[in-house]
């Protein structure tokens, strides 16, 4: 159970440092938009030109969508690339990959632990059995030493049916 905590843990962090990464990429490109929004109402074309060379794919994608809404003239258009469904940060695709994965490490780790509860409580329950059986050795009462085994057969046959029902 506590390696596939660890396993939880190490993906939860990758998919803390993807969402860093994202947030930082998001930044980046949206200072990045705001000077090819600029030069784009400025319509100086040799910026426009220069800036759009150096887009990321995921970026280029999602601008050339915008564009073609006709923003500058549009007022239905979205305010920018960032709004539009093709505008897609591959950090955070990643980052949803880790965090499905740190899910399921979690879910296995509860199952572990739910185990390992399970199994704790079946050596208590035999340790009452082996108690009920010293006490029928010590008894003097045959009557007793009876009921004492008794019990401790039906226990341990109990014990023996749940165990074989375990993991």
């Amino acid at each position: 159970q506590y390696f596939k905590m660890d396993d939880e843990n190490i993906a939860d962090n990758k998919r803390l440092q993807k969402e860093i990464v994202a947030t930082q990429r998001r930044a980046g490109e949206s200072n990045y938009f705001l000077y090819y929004l600029d030069a784009l109402t400025k319509k100086d074309d040799k910026r426009i030109t220069f800036l759009e060379a150096r887009f990321p794919p995921h970026l280029k994608k999602a601008i050339s969508a915008w564009k073609a809404t006709d923003p500058l003239n549009n007022e239905s258009a979205p305010r920018s690339p960032f709004q539009m469904e093709e505008y897609v940060v591959p950090e955070i695709e990643e980052a949803k990959v880790f965090a499905k994965q740190a899910r399921e490490f979690k879910m296995a780790a509860n199952q572990a632990d739910k185990n390992s509860d399970n199994y704790l409580l079946l050596s208590i329950v035999v340790s009452m059995v082996l108690f009920f059986t010293g006490l029928a050795g010590i008894s003097k009462s045959f009557h007793f030493q009876k009921i004492l085994l008794t019990t401790a057969i039906i226990i341990l046959v109990l014990v023996i049916f749940y165990l074989l029902n375990l993991p």
